[in-house]
């Protein structure tokens, strides 16, 4: 007889796909799904970790997903899954708002990055980045009012009041104001 003895490892690629969901708008919260599957061949043993580094001037607003445990932190949100992951299983998705200051202007990009106790043989995957060019919503309301009474040939003055109720900065300018 023989025998042989052999040491059996883990090995868990796990991977992250952050994508924005409806329009990124100055002034208002971004909102981010992050969705982390576990491509094999073993089970990714909890603690599984999701750092969100959040987009430079923006701030969190909220971090959550079913069994995930999030903590802000400077810049950042990490979120931790205590649970462990089946080979081929996908985690409950996290939802992560994001506040972006009412000036900002051209594109914006959000990164994701998840890492396990179990080791990955594919880190390649383990990182993901959304890019999203920002939008404007300019809500524009004019108020238009005058003093005095009107007199048939006299002058009467009008005062004309503009403002932007939101949420984005509003770019343009008044050349005949």
């Amino acid at each position: 007889t023989s025998s042989d003895t052999v040491a059996v490892g883990a090995l868990a690629d796990l991977s992250i796909a952050k994508t924005s969901v409806g329009p990124v708008v100055a002034g208002a919260d971004a909102r981010y799904e992050l969705v982390v599957r576990n491509l094999g061949p073993s089970v990714s043993r909890g603690p599984i970790s999701v750092t969100d580094t959040l987009p430079a001037g923006t701030t969190l607003s909220s971090a959550s997903g079913t069994g995930w445990v999030c903590t802000p932190g400077a810049g950042t949100v990490t979120c931790v899954r205590a649970a462990d992951l089946a080979a081929g299983a996908v985690a409950p998705v996290l939802t992560v708002l994001v506040s972006v200051p009412p000036s900002a202007t051209g594109t914006i990009d959000n990164t994701a990055r998840v890492t396990a106790t179990t080791p990955d043989p594919n880190p390649g995957n383990d990182t993901d980045t959304d890019s999203s060019i920002l939008g404007a919503e300019a809500d524009l309301a004019i108020v238009k009012s005058h003093t005095g009474s009107a007199v048939a040939g006299a002058d009467l003055t009008w005062t004309l009041v503009v403002r932007n109720d939101g949420p984005s900065g509003n770019a343009g300018s008044c050349s005949t104001c």
